[in-house]
């Protein structure tokens, strides 16, 4: 079945990148956020995930999330050096369930 003759059942809704991010930092804890450093080096070891820093500081996590851009650390760490292409896409988007929690999200959303 083709997408222009599927039943769509779920009402659309879309999140920008920026408030996205503000919905993930709001739910951590104060101090589990670094500003200001800049992640030259990554390591996994048994304790987690060491996250060095140019000021010569370091961080064990348990996840380290890399949303750097496509020139980042932590994509260089995980897939090499390569130089990122342009792919093509310009927005993902998928199909849920709305959880009950979901409230807490709809003022970011724009639908």
């Amino acid at each position: 079945m083709d997408s222009q003759n599927m039943d769509f059942t779920y009402t659309p809704a879309g999140i920008t990148s920026t408030d996205l991010i503000d919905i993930l930092a709001e739910s951590l804890p104060a101090d589990s956020l670094k500003y200001n450093k800049y992640l030259v080096d990554i390591e996994e070891t048994e304790e987690g995930v060491v996250a060095k820093f140019l000021d010569g500081t370091s961080e064990v996590v348990d996840l380290l999330i890399g949303a750097d851009g496509p020139r980042s650390t932590v994509r260089q760490k995980l897939f090499g050096s390569t130089a990122p292409h342009y792919t093509g896409y310009s927005m993902w988007a998928g199909m849920s369930d709305c959880p009950d929690s979901f409230h807490l999200f709809t003022s970011h959303l724009r639908c």
